[in-house]
C-alpha cells in the first residue's frame, strides 16, 4: 500500500512539475521521481527535493506537504500498528 501511495505520488508530481526549471535536476524521468519520492517519503533528505520547487512556487508547500502528511502520519503510523498486533500475537502464541 505504501509503494502504490509513493508511486501514485511520483506519478502526480511528475505531471505537476514536469517541465518546470528545476525539472533535470529531481524529476528528470518517472523512475528518478519514484525514487526522490520516496526520499521525500523517508525524510532523509526531503529538503532537497522540496525546496527548489517551493523556491519556484510557494504553492508546491500544498502538494509536498500534503504528500508527507498522508504518508507519514497515516500510512507509515498504520503499517507500524500492523507489524505491532503481530509482533503482539506472536508473543502470546509464544507464552502460552
Amino acid at each position: 500500500m505504501i509503494a502504490a501511495y509513493v508511486i501514485f505520488g511520483s506519478v502526480v508530481a511528475f505531471i505537476l512539475y514536469h517541465g518546470t526549471a528545476e525539472d533535470p535536476k529531481f524529476l528528470p524521468n518517472l523512475q528518478t521521481t519514484v525514487f526522490s519520492m520516496f526520499v521525500l517519503m523517508t525524510t532523509s533528505n526531503y529538503p532537497d527535493i522540496m525546496i527548489p520547487y517551493y523556491k519556484q512556487n510557494r504553492s508546491a508547500f500544498i502538494f509536498f506537504g500534503g504528500f508527507m502528511a498522508i504518508g507519514l502520519y497515516l500510512l507509515l503510523n498504520l503499517l507500524l500498528a500492523v507489524f505491532y498486533q503481530h509482533y503482539k500475537h506472536k508473543l502470546t502464541k509464544s507464552n502460552k
